[in-house]
């Protein structure tokens, strides 16, 4: 049922990279170094809702 989702290879990632984040002292990039691929998320996404 979790593999219909047309996300859950997303979700599987969140849920990597929120894991990651629980590690003590682990160095964590800036907001800005996600900026290029959060740009691209919502021009995908816009262009769906408008087909």
């Amino acid at each position: 049922e979790f593999r219909r989702n047309p996300f859950h290879e997303e979700a599987v990632r969140v849920r990597i990279w929120d894991e990651g984040g629980k590690v003590a002292g682990m160095k964590t990039r800036a907001f800005r170094d996600y900026v290029p691929l959060l740009e691209r998320v919502v021009r995908k996404f816009a262009k769906e809702m408008t087909a």
